[in-house]
């Protein structure tokens, strides 16, 4: 049953250190949970290249394959606005999910590796890794529409995972020259414990023991079931625009497998290189991205948007310029530098557009819309890579993006007219 509880006035100096606080434990969760699948994911692409020898079309019907958990991550979501087993708010999945984790990098980093393993452990593990990302981004979502900044929740949620990818790119790259991709696998399997150690504590602010029977109105709450949820979910204008905004971002055919392919095997990058190009994109990302959290209290959201949109239009057509790796390099960044407002302004409007109670359920619905969208981008880009050339993705992926702007002004100016720090409700639903 939902139940409706008062959030602090977010103009109270303690409202907002009880924010800050419940924002650094969810932030420090999802970043550990980050770091115990990042390598893996990094790195496993080598393992299916250089052990098993997959060609370009190959290697994306497995990224297909291991990505169907990410595909389905909004049912975990719905899992956890619905349902606290034994009346614990979130712990139980912060407990399972890390022991999944660990027991699929230990089998990969054991065992003889054939195609049907390393799928297999992986679609395991990304079902793990999601059932503590269902929790946090649902508390994410929820206290940025409270307090009124998610803008800078939406910032955090992308530079934080980038610092990490920042790292993880390099060291995967020194990893699978030194040690192999078993080396990745106990790495990783060690980097899953502290998120086990930290479901053991549970701070108040997130995960409230005792919340009220009644509105704040003094009325009763009716109960809602399953379906009744649903229909509100997709009755709801902004969310649905937001997740389909979400899909065509990530469609971009000439990333993934058709990139990693032209410039391992066209240009001769080793591995290091390559990564060494994907941390200097996410420096770019980076800064764009910081970038926002300041001008989105200057600007509307939706001006931001398609703003961030055309800059990306025009930064996915340098990739049609690479020749070497130094031009690689400097390409890598313009794209970090041209697509970091963008995608800061989508989550900032994913969360703004999040029905209450709902919260964790369509976050995860438009993340993985991005999931689907861009395992969908890979396949069709390899085909389009091995029958048309590197150009016709590019061409393709910057006509995807440019398709974000018409729905942009279809979003109701309810959910991108209320400022950076001001609450978008005062009330909130709370799953019991």
């Amino acid at each position: 049953m939902p139940i409706h509880v008062r959030i602090p006035d977010a103009t109270n100096p303690v409202a907002r250190s009880s924010a800050r606080f419940a924002f650094l434990y969810a932030t420090l969760v999802l970043v550990l949970s980050a770091l115990s699948t990042g390598l893996m994911m990094y790195g496993y692409k080598y393992s299916l290249k250089d052990e098993l020898h997959l060609s370009a079309s190959q290697m994306a019907y497995c990224n297909c394959a291991i990505s169907l958990p990410l595909f389905l991550s909004f049912l975990l979501g719905l899992l956890r606005d619905r349902w606290h087993p034994f009346g614990i708010v979130d712990r139980p999945y912060l407990l399972v999910s890390p022991i999944i984790v660990c027991g699929c990098c230990l089998l990969l980093g054991a065992t003889h590796r054939s195609l049907h393993t390393v799928i297999g452990a992986l679609v395991v593990m990304n079902a793990g890794a999601m059932l503590s990302g269902a929790a946090m981004t649902g508390m994410l979502a929820l206290l940025s529409k409270h307090f009124g900044l998610s803008g800078r929740i939406a910032v955090a949620g992308l530079v934080i995972p980038s610092l990490v990818s920042f790292m993880f790119m390099s060291l995967t790259g020194y990893l699978v020259e030194t040690g192999g991709f078993s080396a990745i696998c106990y790495v990783s399997a060690g980097l899953t414990l502290p998120v086990a150690i930290l479901a053991f504590y549970r701070p108040t602010e997130l995960f409230p023991r005792n919340a009220p029977p009644t509105s704040t109105s003094g009325h009763r709450v009716p109960r809602e079931s399953l379906g009744p949820a649903l229909r509100r979910l997709l009755s709801s204008r902004a969310a649905v625009i937001a997740v389909l905004i979400c899909f065509l971002w990530d469609f971009a055919p000439s990333w993934g497998t058709p990139l990693f392919y032209q410039f391992t095997n066209v240009l001769q990058l080793s591995p290091a290189q390559f990564e060494s190009t994907g941390t200097v994109g996410t420096v770019g990302n980076l800064i764009s991205a910081m970038s926002y959290a300041y001008f989105c209290f200057k600007f509307s959201t939706r001006r931001l948007l398609v703003f961030g949109t055309i800059l990306c239009v025009v930064g996915s057509a340098s990739l049609l310029f690479v020749r070497s790796h130094h031009s690689a390099l400097a390409v890598s960044l313009v794209l970090g530098l041209t697509c970091g407002i963008a995608e800061a302004g989508i989550y900032d409007l994913l969360y703004r557009a999040s029905p209450p109670g709902l919260e964790g359920v369509a976050v995860l619905l438009g993340i993985a819309a991005t999931y689907l969208a861009g395992t969908i981008a890979d396949v069709l880009g390899s085909f389009l890579y091995e029958y048309g050339g590197f150009d016709l993705a590019v061409c393709t992926t910057a006509s995807a993006t440019a398709l974000i702007l018409p729905f942009v002004y279809l979003v109701p100016d309810k959910v991108l007219a209320i400022r950076e720090g001001n609450p978008i409700e005062r009330e909130a639903i709370l799953p019991s």
